[in-house]
């Protein structure tokens, strides 16, 4: 459910549903397929095959992977790169986005965002910030 998810350098996943007589709850199934598609989740679920870190990786399952000891410093990194984006903007393609992948693109939300995107001050603020080679002041509005 994570727009972002780190793993480590030998990990495994293994969800075991066919192998054990379960049928995996329709909301877990919807969200595998919408983030990885229907062939790598068909692996997960179906073939309930243990995949490790390249695979998860090549597959849209991780989208991060480092050395164990380096986790905490990755995430750090990954926070402090998000935080730093305009929150609207991001907030609005996320939505379209996360519509996008669950097969239900909303093309009036999509201008919608995209029109309250272009009346911000936070594209000002961007615009001005890469003008000036400066960071950007980014303020949500």
């Amino acid at each position: 459910a994570c727009d972002f998810r780190g793993g480590v350098v030998g990990m495994k996943l293994l969800i075991p549903a066919a192998n054990i007589g379960l049928n995996y709850y329709g909301g877990g199934l919807r969200r595998f397929v919408g983030r990885l598609g229907l062939n790598a989740s068909a692996r997960i679920f179906l073939q309930a095959e243990t995949l490790g870190d390249a695979d998860l990786l090549n597959i849209g399952f991780l989208t991060h992977l480092t050395e164990p000891e380096r986790l905490d410093a990755t995430v750090a990194e990954m926070s402090d790169q998000f935080a730093h984006k305009a929150p609207l903007a991001v907030q609005g393609m996320r939505r379209v986005l996360n519509r996008a992948a669950a097969g239900d693109y909303d093309s009036a939300l999509a201008k919608a965002m995209h029109t309250r995107g272009m009346q911000s001050r936070d594209l000002l603020e961007g615009l001005a910030a890469m003008a000036e080679k400066r960071p950007p002041q980014f303020e949500g509005r």
